[in-house]
């Protein structure tokens, strides 16, 4: 699996910074003036969003199962979770950012980490008998955790995509660091990145700092996996836990995009308090069991045609609802080759 996903990065990294690619198509539904019509752009960004969260959710069901949690249980204590955590992606990346259409990953982990024990107990108090066996707060947050690494690793291919959290311009950066990074600096073109109409940093060498973050989140994932099938639970949650989020507050003195105002941007703080909370919750939950999670029995479990089709439907209404662009437009012209009649 590592090698697999290393070659997926290393194609994003080469290819998603220039010009192609950036949208998919463009779906003509208004008639503006003669032949010409307005249209939709459906965008890669939307499609390395959904690639990267049916991975993130497969790998959720996996792991889940293998520890022995019912297929069944595991989708509804996701959904209570993330109904309200995904809303909130938007919701707080407007309040810091003041923009309308934008988002961010660190709002919903933060909103579903802060919702993960009242969820759990909510279960647990339903049925207690049928609820308990396995799910522990501590093995959950540890799956989760895990899987949180590796979308939110994937993702930001599509914010290479987009040109969106983007880092500095070398040449602001240190010294010691431009040398390092002048070959594997990223290089933007095309009008409609939002770097470029943005900053206008079109054909500048810009920090990658999509690219670190998503070298580090998936090693840091890969870390977790590896201690989950080690049966050290504490292992792979801590790791996950304060790695990503350890590594969001450093890595936002290497962006430039709008992070909000203050010394310490709102992120940084959501970061910080979801270690010191996931903490306490280490704390007063009982020692989780030193048990392995064992991948073929996920396999066999989760690997049928209703958890196929689960994954295709949600991969479907995660690129439709981000794969629709909201900041960008596109004038087409339909015609009659004469030439191929």
């Amino acid at each position: 699996m590592g090698a697999v996903l290393t070659g997926y990065l290393a194609w994003g990294f080469g290819a998603l910074p220039g010009e192609k690619g950036q949208i998919l198509a463009a779906i003509p539904f208004k008639k503006t003036s003669g032949d010409l019509w307005e249209g939709l752009n459906i965008t890669g960004y939307g499609l390395l969003i959904a690639n990267a969260v049916v991975f993130a959710s497969a790998l959720y069901f996996l792991l889940m199962a293998g520890m022995g949690i019912p297929n069944d249980i595991s989708l509804l204590f996701l959904t209570i979770v993330m109904v309200p955590a995904l809303p909130s992606a938007r919701w707080i990346a407007r309040w810091v950012e003041g923009k309308p259409n934008t988002f961010t990953t660190a709002g919903a982990y933060f909103t579903g980490l802060l919702l993960a024990p009242a969820g759990l107990w909510g279960l647990k108090s339903i049925d207690n008998d049928l609820f308990a066996p396995g799910l522990e707060l501590i093995p959950v947050l540890a799956v989760m955790s895990t899987c949180y690494c590796f979308g939110e690793g994937l993702g930001r291919l599509a914010c290479i995509s987009f040109g969106c959290c983007y880092g500095k311009p070398l040449h602001r950066l240190p010294a010691m660091l431009q040398k390092p990074f002048a070959r594997a600096s990223f290089v933007y073109f095309g009008k409609i990145k939002k770097i470029v109409y943005a900053e206008g940093w079109e054909g500048v060498p810009i920090f990658p700092i999509q690219a670190v973050t998503a070298m580090v989140l998936v090693s840091s994932g890969m870390a977790g996996m590896f201690f989950l099938l080690s049966g050290n639970i504490p292992a792979a949650f801590w790791t996950t836990i304060w790695v990503s989020q350890g590594w969001r507050m450093a890595s936002e003195y290497f962006r430039c995009d709008e992070r909000g105002g203050g010394r310490w941007s709102a992120y940084q703080w959501s970061s910080l308090c979801a270690m010191v909370y996931a903490g306490g919750l280490f704390a007063l939950s009982a020692p989780p069991p030193l048990v392995a999670v064992d991948l073929l029995r996920g396999l066999n479990s989760f690997w049928n045609p209703g958890g196929i089709l689960l994954l295709e439907i949600l991969w479907l209404i995660v690129f439709l609802y981000m794969g629709r662009s909201r900041v960008t437009g596109s004038s087409i012209s339909l015609f009659v080759r004469r030439e191929g009649i």
